[in-house]
C-alpha cells in the first residue's frame, strides 16, 4: 500500500487503557489530496511567520504549553490554564471529565499524526538542510503537544510519550511515516510535495473533528492548529505555483 492509499484508508486507533477502562478504538476519516509539481523548497516569511511570533515572544516552539489563569468554557468541568506559545490553549490535567470513546480515538490519532509531520520535517531538514522543513518542524512540537493537552485534559495515555523519531504505535501510521520518509529521501522536490500531503491532510482532519462540536475546549484548540497548519500549507503552496 503507497502513501497515497493509506491516506484513503480509515485510520484505526489502538484501543486505550484509562485506569481500569478500556476505551475502544474508533475510526478516524483520512482524507485525500491532489498533489501537483512544486519547486524545491525555499525559505518564506510566511514559512517562519509562527515561529517568528514565538521568538519575539521568547519562548521556542518546542518547549511546551504556557499557563496562566482561565476558566474552561462548554460545560467541560475542566479549567483552561490560558495561553502558551503561538497562541495555544494549555488544558489543565484531568480536568474536561470523559471523554467519548470515539474523540479518545479522533485525539490519538491526532497527535500521532502531529508528530508524523514534525519528524518527517525533521528528515526532510537533516537531508537538504531547507530552513523550512526546519522552522515549520518547531511548529509541529507545539501542534503535538497542545493535543497531548487535551489528552490529559481527559487522563488519557498520549501514544507518543517518549517515543522516538519515526517511531509510532498505530501501524497505519508507522506504515504511512516509512512511505512518506522514503519519499522525502528521493529529493527535495518530493520532499516538498510530501509537505503539501501532509498539510492538506492535518487541517481536514483537524476540521472534521471540530465539526463534530467536541466541546468548546477541544474545539478552540483544534481550531488554532488548523489556523497554523493553513498558514503552513500557504507556505508549500506558493512554492507550487513558482513551479507553474
Amino acid at each position: 500500500m503507497n502513501a497515497h492509499n493509506a491516506l484513503k484508508k480509515t485510520g484505526v486507533v489502538a484501543a486505550t487503557a484509562v485506569g481500569a477502562v478500556l476505551i475502544a478504538a474508533a475510526p478516524v476519516a483520512v482524507s485525500t489530496v491532489a498533489l501537483g509539481a512544486i519547486r524545491q523548497p525555499v525559505t518564506t516569511q510566511a514559512d517562519v511567520a509562527e515561529v517568528g511570533s514565538q521568538q519575539r515572544s521568547g519562548r521556542g516552539a518546542g518547549q511546551g504549553m504556557g499557563q496562566g489563569a482561565g476558566q474552561g468554557v462548554g460545560g467541560q468541568r475542566g479549567q483552561m490554564q490560558g495561553q502558551g506559545e503561538a497562541g495555544m490553549v494549555a488544558v489543565a490535567p484531568g480536568s474536561l471529565g470523559v471523554a467519548s470513546p470515539e474523540l479518545a480515538a479522533k485525539l490519538s490519532y491526532l497527535v500521532q499524526e502531529e508528530k508524523l509531520a514534525h519528524d518527517i520535517y525533521v528528515l526532510g531538514a537533516s537531508v537538504y538542510g531547507v530552513n523550512a522543513f526546519e522552522n515549520i518542524a518547531r511548529s509541529e512540537t507545539t501542534h503535538q503537544t497542545a493535543i497531548a493537552s487535551l489528552l490529559a485534559g481527559y487522563s488519557l495515555a498520549d501514544p507518543t510519550a517518549n517515543s522516538a523519531p519515526g517511531v509510532f504505535s498505530d501501524p497505519n501510521v508507522q506504515q504511512l511515516y516509512d512511505e512518506l520518509a522514503a519519499r522525502v529521501k528521493e529529493s527535495q522536490l518530493e520532499a516538498a510535495k510530501v509537505g503539501v500531503l501532509i498539510e492538506k491532510t492535518d487541517i481536514a482532519d483537524l476540521q472534521k473533528v471540530v465539526d463534530a462540536k467536541p466541546g468548546d475546549t477541544v474545539a478552540t484548540v483544534l481550531e488554532r492548529l488548523v489556523q497554523a497548519s493553513q498558514r503552513h500549507l500557504q507556505a508549500f503552496e506558493r512554492q507550487e505555483t513558482r513551479a507553474a
